[in-house]
């Protein structure tokens, strides 16, 4: 069986909204051609890794101040003020679970499919997830996102949290892995709640998306079905 990641749904979702940086070319390249990574994503990871295995692996540097985190033999230079906040994060869920993966499969008229997805925290109650930003938030881009819809239809719970932090004034070309000359700013979570409706949105997504799959015969780039 074909499986596709939620976040390829929520790329989608963006390319039927209109989204001015999802075009349909973009969309058929991330397919063919799997994204592996750059600075933004990558300063994530490592800001994720914090919270999840907390700070032994977090490396103190020569330089006052200065903390590496080397995530896939990526080194991200993080500050004090930093990584101390993603320690708290951490500890304010000591007893949650992290980087789940969840997944099921979806009946559609033109394949089964696998959805899946890696939740980054995921307790008895609620499912969040942490965003690392470069730039302002804008609500509108997370109360919309198919993301949030998927998680909680996979996970049978009500309510999911978009956990934010910016680095503002963050320069990939300036910064590259060091952002510890920045500051850090936390946004209030962004609160989701299931409603009536959402499974039967989810699950037209998805017939939508292999739809479009096989109208591109795009399936041979799509990956099989493994634990996930």
């Amino acid at each position: 069986m074909k499986r596709i990641s939620i976040t390829t749904l929520e790329t989608y979702r963006k390319f039927l909204a209109g989204d001015e940086w999802t075009t349909q070319q973009s969309l058929i390249d991330s397919l063919i051609t799997p994204f592996e990574g750059n600075e933004y994503t990558r300063i994530g990871s490592a800001f994720h890794a914090i919270v999840e295995q907390g700070e032994s692996i977090v490396e103190a540097l020569q330089d006052p101040g200065k903390f590496r985190v080397t995530v896939e033999g990526w080194p991200v230079v993080f500050n004090e003020e930093q990584v101390a906040m993603a320690l708290k994060y951490r500890s304010k869920l000591p007893y949650a679970f992290r980087e789940e993966w969840i997944g099921r499969e979806f009946d559609t008229p033109s394949m089964p499919i696998w959805v899946h997805g890696r939740v980054d925290v995921l307790h008895g109650t609620f499912v969040r997830d942490i965003k690392t930003k470069y730039s302002p938030v804008k609500y509108d881009d997370y109360a919309e996102s198919a993301q949030w819809k998927f998680y909680l239809d996979l996970t049978g719970l009500d309510t999911f949290y978009f956990d934010l932090f910016e680095f503002p004034g963050y320069k990939k070309d300036k910064h590259g892995y060091d952002v510890s000359s920045l500051g850090i700013k936390p946004y209030g979570a962004i609160e989701c709640i299931r409603y009536i409706g959402m499974e039967e949105e989810n699950k037209q997504l998805v017939c939508d998306f292999t739809d479009f799959i096989v109208k591109h015969n795009l399936t041979q780039y799509l990956k099989e079905r493994e634990n996930n």
